[in-house]
């Protein structure tokens, strides 16, 4: 009896497509084990601060300020869930793998780093994607309705996510321990979204807020956002898509430096 022949090595080629698509699905199961947890937060988040602002300002007789009040900040109350997702689908699952020693099983098979963040950075689009099938029925249902220019809001949607995962993955790398990835989220990515223009419209905003606020990449995600849906933005469209397009830009670079160097993932 013969033995059967080698089994031919799997071409590679110029992009380990085979590789990313593993990575992928590897991110993927990991959401859908840990599915409650990624469920209850953004439902239980956005359901409260509908609830708030809501009773804050409903309806005001026949003025409807509180109305239209309410209706303005709901789009930015979307777009908000799926970035604070897409940060924490990558920052946590590099975090997790860092503590765990689970990180070299990541590093051992021949992925570049494009091709390392190709895998995260969709894992953590499809994380947001889920967390607008989840969120949008609540806004739907809270009086928000269809989006004005839908190709817009996809657009923006896209690139602020894309841009936060690339966040979650550069923190993820200088972050030693939970702690440390906390400190992050609370004092830097939660602040600067609240400080984005997703409450309110920054024009309407004492002195100097506008100006600050300008200076935050999330405000021309946000707007942006709120332009494709509402129709309403207080940047020209082009503006915040040339900022979103810039920033997810040297976001990338960054991750990408800092991956080739093996900067927090290799000993």
């Amino acid at each position: 009896m013969t033995a059967p022949a080698p089994r031919a090595p799997w071409p590679i080629g110029r992009v380990h497509w085979l590789g990313i698509a593993t990575l992928y699905r590897r991110e993927a199961k990991r959401y859908l084990r840990w599915w409650f947890e990624f469920i209850t937060q953004p439902l239980v988040s956005t359901g409260l601060f509908v609830l708030v602002f809501h009773l804050a300002l409903g309806p005001e007789g026949d003025e409807g300020a509180g109305e239209a009040a309410f209706t303005y900040l709901l789009p930015g109350l979307l777009i908000y869930s799926l970035l604070m997702q897409a940060a924490a689908s990558t920052l946590y699952s590099l975090v997790f793998d860092k503590i765990e020693g689970a990180l070299a099983d990541i590093l051992m098979p021949p992925l570049t780093p494009g091709e390392f963040a190709a895998g995260y950075l969709m894992s953590a689009l499809s994380a947001a994607a889920a967390t607008a099938a989840i969120v949008l029925p609540i806004v739907l249902l809270a009086g928000l309705g269809l989006p004005a220019d839908p190709l817009t809001v996809a657009v923006f949607a896209t690139l602020g996510c894309a841009e936060l995962a690339l966040c979650g993955i550069a923190i993820a790398t200088v972050a030693k321990k939970w702690d440390q990835a906390e400190a992050f989220v609370s004092f830097g990515l939660t602040p600067a979204a609240f400080l984005s223009g997703v409450f309110a419209p920054v024009s309407a905003l004492p002195d100097p807020l506008p100006a600050i606020i300008k200076l935050n990449p999330f405000h021309y995600i946000v707007d942006g956002f709120r332009a494709g849906y509402l129709g309403q933005h207080d940047n020209p469209v082009w503006l915040n898509l040339v900022v979103c397009l810039a920033v997810t830009a040297g976001m990338l670079g960054l991750c990408l430096s800092m991956l080739r160097r093996g900067v927090g993932i290799r000993a």
